[in-house]
């Protein structure tokens, strides 16, 4: 129980890129799909793709390549190839352990915030031994916002239970920082784990 008057803290981090070693695979797997659709990508697709997630990726893909599947099905096919990774290859990114470790030892309250499904971040938290660190797993379909829109993060926050001015956001993608960043949230990124660790 938290003593009365004191102020409950959160964080609300991201998942692939920002404690997670997968946006290789995220850059890879429309480009391989693209191909097995006997398509020829673009050389430029991942540049195109970096600021959508993948209904986004999925509407641009049909758009540009004219697929005959429908937008829902390309994001149906597009998760089912990265599930596997989140189940079986996924690892964390360095530092990513000891950030939500110290996270933790601060009293926050923690919400995994992806793009990614719920149930594959849930397996990659636990197969790699950090779902216990995680009060909440949301994704931004559940928010009915993208990660650009800074209501995704204020939605959150509110399931979350905790204040902004007590709430930082841990985020690697520029577009999503550029949404979080508009909450007046502290905005963290990886390149600033050292720091917030004190190693440097």
């Amino acid at each position: 129980m938290k003593p009365a008057g004191s102020i409950l803290k959160g964080a609300i981090v991201d998942m692939d890129g920002t404690i997670l070693e997968t946006t290789r695979y995220w850059q890879r797997i429309p480009v391989e799909y693209v191909v097995s659709k006997g398509r020829v990508p673009s050389p430029t697709l991942v540049q195109e793709l970096a600021s959508l997630e993948v209904p986004g990726s999925a509407h641009h893909l049909k758009a540009a390549y004219g697929l005959e599947e429908t937008e829902e099905q390309i994001v149906r096919e597009l998760y089912a190839t990265i599930r596997n990774v989140y189940v079986e290859k996924a690892t964390m990114l360095p530092l990513a352990r000891e950030v939500l470790a110290l996270l933790r030892k601060q009293g926050r309250r923690l919400a995994l915030f992806t793009a990614s499904e719920v149930m594959a971040a849930t397996a990659a938290m636990m197969r790699n031994g950090v779902l216990q660190c995680f009060d909440l797993i949301i994704n931004t379909a559940e928010t009915g916002f993208t990660k650009d829109d800074p209501r995704a993060y204020f939605e959150v926050l509110r399931r979350l239970g905790t204040t902004a001015e007590s709430t930082v956001i841990l985020e690697d993608a520029a577009y999503a920082v550029v949404g979080a960043r508009k909450t007046g949230m502290r905005v963290i990124m990886p390149s600033e784990f050292p720091q917030l660790l004190g190693m440097q």
